[in-house]
C-alpha cells in the first residue's frame, strides 16, 4: 500500500514540453499525447508505504518533501 500526500496540478497533455514527452516516450514506448487529454503533476510532501501490519509503525518514508533516513 502506498499513500502519497502532495500538491497536484492538472495540465493539458498538449502543453507538455518536448523533454517531458521524450522522457515518457523513452520509458514507456508510447506518446501519451495520443491517448491522454490531461496529465497530473504531483509534488509529493508525504509518502507512506507498507505491506504488512508489522510495518505500519515505520511507514512514513517521505516527510515535508524530504526522504526519511532509515534508522
Amino acid at each position: 500500500m502506498v499513500i502519497i500526500d502532495g500538491d497536484a496540478d492538472l495540465a493539458p497533455s498538449a502543453t507538455l514540453s518536448s523533454a517531458e514527452v521524450e522522457a515518457y516516450t523513452t520509458k514507456h514506448n508510447s506518446d501519451l499525447r495520443t491517448w491522454a487529454d490531461t496529465v497530473i503533476h504531483v509534488a509529493p510532501l508525504r509518502v507512506q508505504a507498507w505491506r504488512e501490519e508489522n510495518e505500519i509503525a515505520g511507514r512514513t518514508i517521505m516527510r515535508t518533501g524530504v526522504w526519511v533516513s532509515s534508522p
